[in-house]
């Protein structure tokens, strides 16, 4: 609320404070709500995206597994 004084200035100067002032009230109340409310619900997008691939992907055959059904191990030797 430190900007209120330039929101509601008056005097010499004032229509370049005022403009400033509600430019910056603006910036602050609209990157609050978009906290508030965006935040949440990207959360829930992306939550629901990764839930629906993961499904995909345990429907899907594995590739990885060699004919015998174990899993390739890497080479010790350099």
């Amino acid at each position: 609320m430190g900007v209120a004084p330039l929101v509601v200035s008056t005097g010499a100067g004032a229509e370049m404070r005022h403009a400033m002032g509600v430019a910056v009230f603006a910036g602050m109340l609209g990157v609050t709500l978009f906290g508030l409310f965006l935040t949440p619900v990207f959360y829930v997008l992306l939550r629901t995206l990764a839930a629906r691939r993961g499904q995909r992907s345990e429907d899907a055959p594995d590739r990885d597994l060699d004919l015998d059904g174990t899993l390739p191990v890497p080479s010790t030797q350099h």
